[in-house]
């Protein structure tokens, strides 16, 4: 079973490569800097949660949809994928302190 981390990452390169986006295209696009995707699809680092929300909208997707796995469909309910979210953005914040 994959971890979270590998899902987003996996997801967010594919649907960059779907929208067919650059790493430095998405970056642009999301306002963020071409290092930070490279980290992300690298499972190097975690996106704050603006630039999550930037990435989703930039790729017109949402965020739920970054985190479920495709091999798993439905990874987890709307609800349960929104409270995760929550969750990942409360540990965000706090490790920003």
């Amino acid at each position: 079973m994959r971890t979270i981390r590998e899902i987003f990452a996996n997801n967010l390169a594919m649907i960059r490569k779907e929208r067919k986006l650059s790493q430095s295209g998405l970056a642009e696009l999301a306002k963020c800097q071409v290092q930070s995707i490279n980290k992300y699809e690298n499972q190097k680092a975690w996106p704050h949660p603006e630039t999550l929300t930037a990435l989703a909208n930039a790729l017109m997707t949402t965020e739920t949809s970054l985190f479920q796995d495709p091999d798993n469909l439905p990874a987890v309910s709307e609800s349960d994928a929104l409270s995760a979210i929550s969750a990942i953005r409360i540990i965000l914040k706090s490790l920003e302190h």
